[in-house]
């Protein structure tokens, strides 16, 4: 199954660019297993120097399993530690329609705030709008015959980070993206093959 994605980091006086491409294969799920967490990097490397990093990262991954599948356990944003690894937990404080306002802690004991806006069952925005980050994290659910096409789009940015920290800051989410991406589509192919083997038994 292939990941693709592009990473853009802009800073003040620079602008780089990596694109790459590969091939998942059975297996554990790659990368480093006791990674940094973000929000230990933040804390730690964030500058004072007038800069501007931006990081842009879209992963894409195909599923076989139908969207409304996925919803049903993507959809519920109290999931979100499972897949996004820098998240140790979330608290809900307030919803107006379908935009939920939350309080998430990334790490020990960095406390952000986010609003999360659902558009069942095609799409999950999720606006940082208190704490180290800033920006936005998107996923789409793209029906293709029966099974679907999986977005991320991650678009943050970090005032006041060099351009050494920011390379190293677009390696861990695009790290943590490709890992979320890896467990949802093991988890929604895994729940999907089950409940098709569950009504195949059930009509025998």
């Amino acid at each position: 199954m292939g990941f693709a994605h592009l990473v853009h980091i802009d800073t003040k006086n620079q602008i780089s660019e990596t694109k790459s491409w590969y091939v998942m294969r059975p297996g554990p799920i790659p990368g480093p297993k006791p990674l940094m967490c973000c929000s230990v990097y933040l804390s730690r490397f964030m500058l004072k120097a007038p800069h501007l990093a931006v990081v842009k990262i879209k992963v894409r991954i195909r599923i076989d399993a139908p969207r409304e599948r996925i919803w049903e356990f993507l959809g519920d944003s109290n999931n979100d530690p499972y897949f996004w690894r820098g998240i140790t937990s979330v608290r809900n404080l307030s919803r107006n329609g379908n935009v939920l306002i939350r309080e998430v802690i990334l790490g020990d004991d960095n406390t952000c705030t986010q609003a999360v806006t659902v558009w069942p069952p095609e799409k999950i925005q999720t606006r940082w709008v208190g704490g180290v980050i800033e920006g936005t994290r998107e996923i789409l659910l793209i029906s293709v015959g029966a099974s679907t096409l999986l977005e991320i789009h991650i678009n943050y940015e970090f005032p006041g980070l060099g351009q050494s920290d920011s390379k190293l800051l677009a390696k861990l989410f695009q790290n943590e993206a490709e890992f979320a991406a890896d467990l949802i589509k093991r988890k929604a192919e895994e729940f999907y093959s089950d409940s098709q083997l569950e009504r195949k038994l059930w009509v025998n």
